[in-house]
This record gives structure tokens, C-alpha cells and sequence, in this order.
């Protein structure tokens, strides 16, 4: 949300504070949000630098001085998210987005992963899990995409350049539209099984991607969900017995409680079970999702909830859809060429 005002003082926590385009509110119940910096051209939509604690026991300060007051420590593998100032880095300290200081030695940067799905996508097609080679011998790095022609006899996936072994690649294919959905309106479906994601418009896929859904101790929960609430970034935490920090996740579609489809920076292991609970998209699907996914949130806005602002939300769907059965595939005999001749 964008102050427009604040009275008598944006410093006094009881200021009455006049918000763009959605009335006032008290001061107190506000907390500022510092705007990131513009990315450079090709960054991939990320709202800050995010980096993963490497140390035991690290500090975080309320100045860049190792003598200065200590405001909290975290142990290894906290993601946090910082502003990167270059005049502050060449002097080894990061600043943290709530304006604490940390040793930048303590921290290695995360650089996400670049994958992206599928736009407009004719299905079915299939994503390599692993590095792969095809009957013919023409080899394919991880997560390509291959247009699906159908299966052989020994169950393997046919391709145009060859065929594939099954447990080398996860399908995405086309689902039925749930009741209820317009025939124009957008909806996604989740398909834990092959661990894809395919957004549709009506009846007509516009992408299709690999995410990774909950691991068998924290599964992700099944049905037909709507998004209440959508929101740019907020940190995510797990609990006593499964304890976690990611600061700032990114492009958030809260559809079952605390359950969301949301960017992950921090792995490269889409087609499989890693999260714990939430449904894992690349950076770049994410934010693609975010902003073609119903409402559209207002200029300046942190977040939106679809319900309380009074317009539409999101349809997702959520299964462990049956297996795929694709139809076999006829390969072409000269018999077949003869005829058409």
C-alpha cells in the first residue's frame, strides 16, 4: 500500500495514516516496507539478493562493526534477504531488509535457478528429470521439454527425436476443466503424482511447468482450492519440529492456510518432492503465475485478499491425478507412404 499522508507525523505510532486509494489506518498497525532497487535488464524478477547462512551461531548487528550491538543470531542454512550495496559489501557486511548488518563471509549468495515452463503449450509433453539420451542416441540435458507422441510397446515415451525411458521424464497432459470454472476462466491444476503444473484459460492450456509439492512427511494438501490471498513476499518458518527460515519468499498464492504456490530461489529439484507442504515453482513461473492470476493487485499494494477486496480469485487444483494412459504410438511404415502417394 502507498502513504500518501500521515497525521500529525509518519513518526508518531498513533498518526492517523491516509493510504492511496483505500482510506486511513493507524500508524501502528502498519509496517513499512523499504522499495528494492531496480534490477538490471534479465534479473530474474527477484525482489532482493538472497543469500544462505553458511556459519554456526551467526550474528546479526544493528551496525557493520563485529563491536556493535547484537540483534539476533541464526543458525546454518537460514536463507535471508538483504539489499546489496556495493560500498557496503567491499567492506564485508550485508544489510539485512530490516536493517540489521551481517558478515558477508557468513553468507554465500543464491543464484536462482533459471528454469521456466512452457507457454502456450501443446500437450501432452514431457520433462526430462535427468540428463538423458534417447533411442537414438541424441542426448538431453535436465529439465527439457519433449512433445509426447505416445508410448511403444515396452512403455516407454516416444518423442520426435527418440524415445525415453518412463522414469526419465514427468508428463504434463490435459485435465478437465472442474465444475464451476467459466469456460473463459482461469484455473490451475496441480498434479502431484507427475509433480506439474498446468494453467488454463477455459479449456486452453497457457503454461505448463514442473514444480515440487510437499515430501511424503509434510504432503500438500488435495482439492479444489481458491487463492485468499495474494502476496508479493513474506518469510516463511516451519515449526518446533521442523524448524526452517526463508526470509521474503516470493510471488505467494496462499490457497489452503499457510499452503501456497510460490517462487523458490533455493533449489533446482522441480519434478520431485521437496517442499514442506507448498507447491515449488521456478522464479520465473512464479511471477509469471502471480500476475496473470486473478485479482490483479493494485499499484503499490504488498499483498491482496480476493475475498475481503470484494473480486475473483484463483481456482486450483489440487490431486493425485490417476496415472497418464497415452495412446501407442503407429510409427509410419513405408506401407503407410505408399498408400498416401
Amino acid at each position: 500500500m502507498i502513504v500518501q499522508e500521515c497525521l500529525p507525523s509518519c513518526t508518531d505510532p498513533s498518526a492517523w495514516v491516509r493510504l492511496l486509494g483505500d482510506g486511513y489506518v493507524r500508524n501502528s498497525l502498519l509496517k513499512r516496507i523499504e522499495t528494492p532497487p531496480p534490477q538490471p535488464e534479465g534479473f530474474l524478477h527477484l525482489p532482493y539478493w538472497y543469500g544462505r547462512v553458511i556459519r554456526k551461531d551467526t550474528a546479526f548487528r544493528d551496525r557493520p562493526d563485529d563491536a556493535a550491538k547484537e540483534t539476533g543470531r541464526v543458525t546454518v542454512d537460514t536463507m535471508i534477504a538483504v539489499f546489496l550495496d556495493d560500498a557496503l559489501y567491499e567492506k564485508g557486511w550485508l544489510r539485512r531488509i530490516d536493517g540489521t548488518y551481517v558478515r558477508s563471509s557468513q553468507v554465500a549468495r543464491i543464484e536462482p535457478y533459471p528454469f521456466s515452463g512452457v507457454p502456450d503449450p501443446e500437450l501432452p509433453i514431457a520433462f526430462t528429470l535427468r540428463r538423458v539420451r534417447t533411442s537414438t542416441d541424441e542426448l538431453f540435458e535436465r529439465h527439457v521439454h519433449l512433445p509426447v507422441l505416445g508410448t511403444d510397446v515396452k512403455g516407454n515415451i516416444v518423442t520426435a527425436p527418440g524415445s525415453l525411458s518412463r522414469s526419465a521424464v514427468r508428463l504434463a497432459v490435459q485435465r478437465d476443466r472442474p465444475a464451476g470454472v467459466s469456460a473463459g476462466g482461469k484455473w490451475v491444476h496441480v498434479d502431484l503424482r507427475e509433480q506439474t503444473l498446468v494453467a488454463y484459460e477455459g479449456d486452453r492450456p497457457v503454461l505448463a511447468t514442473l514444480v515440487s509439492s510437499g515430501k511424503d512427511q509434510t504432503p500438500t494438501p488435495e482439492g479444489l482450492f481458491m487463492v485468499w490471498q495474494k502476496a508479493r513476499h513474506e518469510p516463511m518458518s516451519g515449526l518446533e519440529d521442523d524448524p526452517y527460515l526463508v526470509e521474503e519468499v516470493p510471488d505467494i498464492l496462499f490457497f489452503s492456510e499457510g499452503i501456497a504456490l510460490h517462487g523458490s530461489f533455493w533449489h533446482s529439484q522441480f519434478g520431485t518432492q521437496v517442499s514442506h507442504g507448498c507447491v515449488n515453482i521456478s522464479v520465473k513461473d512464479a511471477r509469471w503465475l502471480f500476475d496473470w492470476s486473478p485479482p490483479e493487485l493494485p499499484f503499490g499494494w504488498h499483498s491482496i485478499i480476493p475475498d475481503m477486496a470484494g473480486r475473483p480469485s484463483l481456482p486450483v487444483l489440487v490431486e493425485r491425478a490417476p496415472p497418464v494412459k497415452l495412446p501407442r504410438f503407429q510409427p509410419q511404415t513405408d506401407d503407410d507412404s505408399d498408400a498416401r502417394n
